[in-house]
């Protein structure tokens, strides 16, 4: 986690707000390969994340108009993955 934090050690609280947090807390609790699951998945960010850091997934919500968004967004990152990364998180996570 210090590797893509300049260094420096990660705090143990951390703000949530979109994809970057979510992807440090995949990388600070699961290795490549691992199962994901998030039962409340919403528009997917979870499953964003996880497709970027090479985890499998599973998702669930009850709400049709979540998993149709999920998706389109989930399509999105699987023809283009790097265009959800930073360029400095391409040379992180690849």
């Amino acid at each position: 986690m210090k590797k893509i934090n300049q260094g420096k050690q990660m705090r143990n609280v951390w703000g949530i707000s979109a994809t970057l947090p979510i992807k440090r807390i995949i990388l600070a609790s699961t290795k490549q390969g691992d199962l994901v699951l998030d039962p409340f998945c919403g528009s997917s960010t979870t499953r964003v994340a996880a497709i970027l850091l090479n985890r499998k997934y599973v998702g669930i919500d009850l709400e049709d108009e979540y998993l149709y968004l999920s998706k389109k967004r989930i399509e999105e990152v699987i023809k283009k993955p790097s265009a959800f990364l930073k360029h400095e998180e391409r040379q992180v996570y690849a």
